[in-house]
């Protein structure tokens, strides 16, 4: 499955209501950010991902801790079972996106020059 195919099924099925029941909604939020490809993080398929988000198959603990590692979220905001919004008139929130942002340059710069960093 290209990437472009994941893209689309992912898509399909999130405005489908597919994952609506998913018990870490903040999951399926992160998934939806450009360049934040939890299943590289924690070294998943898509396929395992989408069936988790349908509530057909359970991710580990050490899977969503790869993708708390990586994208610098808190655990507690990660599972949270209600969404959670950021809002920027928070200190803490801004702080959050900046630490973010911070670790996802250097992984677009490389993407930019072309170097794999997997």
């Amino acid at each position: 499955m290209t990437s472009i195919d994941k893209e689309l099924q992912f898509s399909r099925e999130e405005r489908a209501g597919l994952y609506r029941n998913y018990k870490y909604p903040n999951l399926v939020e992160v998934r939806k950010q450009d360049r934040l490809y939890i299943e590289q993080f924690a070294n998943i398929t898509s396929e395992l991902l989408f069936a988790a988000f349908r509530g057909e198959e359970e991710l580990t603990g050490d899977e969503i801790w790869q993708v708390v590692r990586y994208n610098g979220i808190p655990l507690s905001v990660l599972t949270c079972p209600k969404l959670t919004m950021l809002d920027n008139k928070r200190i803490r929130h801004r702080n959050m996106v900046e630490r973010l942002r911070g670790r996802l340059y250097p992984i677009w710069q490389a993407e930019q020059e072309g170097i794999s960093l997997l």
